[in-house]
């Protein structure tokens, strides 16, 4: 378990509160934070599992709002599983009541731009900034539902609407960027106008992602250990590359935060109390990252019982067809392949997609549960 005073916090997003110790991006975040300022929508895109939550909760979020940086108000939101329209309106309100520490807020009508017109009165500077984080799973569980096409039509409204001082932003997984064309015919010239393409980390934001949140914490690396470990993480993406069904356009001297925060979150809790040093002694002890990899599955694993645990592992094995790829499958089809009931098989793997585990991904299509793996790194680990 990482404790709360951990330098890493794992596969999960950093928070708000954690942007102390939230390094290496330093550059994304003063380039969309200036798009975000001097635009009306702001799209930001990256691969699954880049960080895009965490750069907006642990870097842009607190400086815009900061009074030492652009003292503004934010309204984020990461809530997309129902009745969508009413939780966004019903966060823009929370937050300016919150902020404002006004009486509860009532604006003319239930409409996101009566929200919003009501929210540029009381705000501390223009603009008020709207976060849609994870917007894909809007897609993923609205795409068919009855309020589709409503929360399309006020959020437009809302873009399109001059008067109000508001800035939109939409950040969301590349593969679902093609599902905002249903924005296009209210939003012809605008929607794709103003992007962001968040990449994977270079060698020296890796650098500064490793060392500098054990610094804060008044520890370090042995210089043998984090070469060795920057050498492994990059040689383990240059590996996937190498793949002949791997099309991609990351840098072959990129490295996968995924992969990072499993690794150095790991080494540090094997750090010893009483030493302040992380060594490489202990990492090639712990099988260097594939080890580690390894270990991190292994573990998540243990949390179910034995016959669930062969269970999941009988999965694994079409979920990671071949290696290097993952795959999906709708839950019914799954269990028809492996002979067992469709119940019993979601209950194991709903286990594995949780928030804390982020071993699976679960999406819903056409009313049809389906499982991935939630990174490819577990298709070869």
């Amino acid at each position: 378990m990482i404790l709360a005073t951990a330098p890493y916090p794992g596969l999960r997003p950093y928070r708000e509160d954690e942007q102390g110790k939230f390094f290496g991006r330093n550059t994304d975040q003063a380039i969309l934070v200036d798009k975000i300022l001097g635009n009306r929508l702001t799209l930001l895109f990256a691969a699954s599992g880049v960080g895009k939550s965490s750069l907006l909760q642990a870097a842009v979020i607190p400086q815009l709002k900061a009074a030492s940086g652009e003292n503004l108000t934010v309204v984020c939101n990461t809530d997309w599983v129902s009745e969508p329209l009413a939780r966004l309106r019903a966060c823009v309100l929370t937050t300016l009541q919150i902020e404002q520490t006004h009486e509860p807020l009532t604006p003319d009508n239930d409409s996101l731009v009566a929200a919003l017109e009501l929210g540029s009165l009381l705000v501390r500077r223009a603009p008020l900034v709207l976060i849609l984080d994870q917007f894909e799973e809007f897609f993923r569980y609205q795409a068919h539902g009855n309020s589709f096409r409503t929360f399309i039509d006020e959020l437009t409204a809302v873009i399109n609407d001059l008067s109000l001082p508001v800035s939109v932003v939409i950040s969301m997984r590349e593969d679902f960027a093609m599902e905002l064309n249903a924005f296009k015919p209210a939003l012809p010239n605008l929607l794709f106008e103003n992007y962001y393409r968040l990449e994977k980390l270079t060698r020296q934001a890796a650098r500064r992602a490793i060392i500098d949140p054990v610094h804060q914490l008044g520890c370090d690396y042995e210089p043998a250990l984090l070469e060795c470990l920057l050498q492994d993480l990059q040689d383990r993406k240059r590996e996937q590359l190498s793949l002949p069904h791997v099309i991609s356009t990351d840098s072959v001297d990129s490295v996968d935060p995924p992969y990072l925060q499993i690794v150095c979150a790991y080494l540090w809790r094997l750090k010893p109390a009483s030493d302040s040093t992380l060594r490489l002694n202990s990492y090639e002890q712990a099988g260097r990252v594939d080890g580690i990899l390894r270990y991190f599955l292994d573990d998540a694993l243990n949390h179910l019982s034995t016959a669930n645990k062969q269970l999941a592992s009988k999965a694994f094995d079409y979920l990671a067809a071949q290696r290097g790829m993952k795959m999906a499958y709708p839950v019914d089809v799954l269990a028809r392949i492996l002979r067992v009931k469709p119940h019993k098989l979601d209950k194991v793997l709903a286990k594995l997609a949780k928030r804390d585990m982020n071993i699976l991904r679960d999406q819903t299509r056409h009313g049809v549960v389906w499982y991935e793996l939630y990174h490819d790194m577990f298709s070869d680990s």
